[in-house]
């Protein structure tokens, strides 16, 4: 079955530093743990090398056709393989 992650819960967040517009962000993703019904990772952002903000998101996971009904899911289906074509790395959970 087909899900996607609906951010659910934020936890810490903690921003330290402002960002200007025009600053580059790097983020860094860590996933914490996961089973059927949920996902928990631990997301930092550095600019210019220091740690700008952080928190600890939490989602659910649902079923595609939950979110966007069962009549969609082919056209779902088509815009996620043409937006995935264009990239170099391809997402987790997207295949080509």
């Amino acid at each position: 079955m087909e899900s996607f992650g609906v951010m659910s819960l934020i936890q810490g967040a903690k921003f330290r530093t402002p960002v200007r517009p025009g600053s580059v962000l790097d983020l860094q993703v860590t996933m914490e743990a996961m089973d059927d019904a949920s996902a928990r990772v631990h997301a930092r952002a550095h600019a210019a090398g220091r740690e700008v903000a952080s928190a600890r998101i939490v989602y659910a996971i649902v079923p595609i056709a939950d979110i966007i009904g069962a009549r969609y899911i082919e056209f779902w289906r088509d815009i996620v393989r043409s937006w995935a074509a264009g990239l170099d790395a391809v997402p987790v959970g997207i295949a080509r």
